[in-house]
């Protein structure tokens, strides 16, 4: 895809990643059938039970723990389908962050940039994400609560695919909220990650709707950079000329959003269930323990009582059309930024902004480059149980943005 060019130097690969920045433990294990995915190889995020080795979430003090005695459902479903698994990807502790970074594992550095500084490769799936754009794996298998598969997409050049939460098992899957948590993937083509999705989703390819339109919320585009916006402007006018209605609107889900942002996180409090005590949940990074401590707030049936009227809303308001967003709102920054104490929180709250948006409203969502020489990604959604129709769309939108300009 090389349609949009925007200005400035090309971000090319140009920086060497570390193993240690992509991989928590190397294995191999074959394909146990034979499918649609004959061939692939899969990274898979370690939070994902695979038979035989431990599942970590990011965590080194369960280095010593026993291994899992069977498969991830998820994990299990690509096997049979004909794909192969690589080893476990390494992943911000628990999957609690948007960007990414661990001090048990690495760091979070994309092989994108547009000079020799390291820039975010993105959380919490961001080692599955660095091992497609090395070209060790053609799928990348992740989970997405608030935009932990579509961010580090969004910084690598890649596809990021977000289930309806319900569609794909969380069986052997390290939990982090029971109400968000989905099981979604990275691919470097959106042909290969539409093939895995129907896999997952043991659902059948769906035929594009005849008729297509087009929603942008109101608050999308607070905060985006130039060339964010410029690239979006660019696929939104190829919409235009393709002869689709797009449309500019504030949602009323957008409000209640925002309240719901004002608000202690729903997967903070249920974190908070789950890893509450310090002294047995293996957690070692301070910035992720201080977003689980945040669900001791004692309005927790407030919290999702306000989230399921948005999910209401959502699906009532959107319909059959299609959301569209910017995945991030600027181009990734220098790591040693993100993952600072001065930056961290504004960033991590920046970079899950419109990506969680439609995680708490229960649907489905494709994250897609808009370039292959700069990371600007474009998101398009729907609401819950619309996936086959969606993955259809993502994949007309590409061809439309993979066109050469007249």
């Amino acid at each position: 895809m090389t349609a949009w060019r925007g200005e400035g130097p090309a971000w090319l690969p140009r920086l060497s990643v570390r193993p240690q920045d992509v991989w928590s433990s190397r294995f191999e294990v074959p394909a146990s059938g034979n499918g649609t995915l004959d061939g692939l190889r899969v990274a898979v995020k370690d939070l994902f039970d695979v038979a035989g080795h431990p599942t970590l979430a990011g965590r080194k003090a369960l280095l010593n723990t026993a291994p899992a005695a069977s498969n991830a459902a998820a994990v299990q479903c690509l096997l049979d389908a004909g794909a192969s698994l690589v080893g476990h990807t390494t992943m911000s502790q628990l999957a609690f962050s948007g960007v990414g970074q661990n001090p048990d594992f690495g760091r979070s550095i994309s092989p994108w940039s547009p000079d020799a500084d390291g820039r975010l490769a993105g959380g919490s799936s961001r080692g599955s994400a660095l091992a497609v754009a090395l070209g060790e794996a053609d799928i990348g298998l992740g989970t997405d609560t608030g935009g932990s598969c579509r961010i580090p997409a969004a910084c690598n050049g890649l596809y990021g695919f977000k289930p309806t939460a319900s569609r794909v098992s969380l069986q052997g899957c390290t939990p982090l909220s029971h109400s968000l948590d989905s099981v979604g993937l990275m691919a470097a083509s959106c042909d290969i990650g539409r093939r895995a999705m129907d896999v997952l989703c043991s659902s059948q390819p769906a035929e594009r709707p005849a008729t297509l339109e087009f929603l942008v919320p109101g608050f999308v585009l607070d905060r985006c950079d130039r060339t964010v916006a410029d690239a979006f402007r660019w696929a939104l006018d190829r919409l235009a000329a393709a002869g689709h209605c797009v449309r500019h609107m504030t949602l009323a889900s957008e409000k209640t959003y925002a309240h719901l942002q004002s608000m202690p996180s729903l997967a903070s409090l249920e974190a908070y269930g789950l890893y509450g005590d310090r002294r047995h949940n293996g957690v070692s990074d301070p910035k992720v323990f201080k977003r689980i401590m945040v669900g001791r707030y004692p309005g927790s049936d407030t919290v999702r009582k306000i989230r399921n009227d948005l999910v209401g809303q959502f699906s009532a308001e959107v319909g059959d059309a299609f959301v569209l967003m910017p995945t991030l709102p600027w181009v990734p920054p220098l790591t040693e930024v993100a993952e600072s104490d001065r930056y961290f929180e504004e960033i991590n709250r920046d970079a899950l902004r419109n990506c969680a948006f439609i995680n708490l409203a229960g649907g489905c969502a494709v994250a897609m480059p808009l370039s292959m020489q700069v990371p600007v990604s474009m998101t398009v959604a729907a609401p819950r149980m619309q996936d086959e129709r969606l993955w259809a769309v993502a994949d007309y939108l590409d061809r439309i943005f993979s066109q050469s300009d007249a």
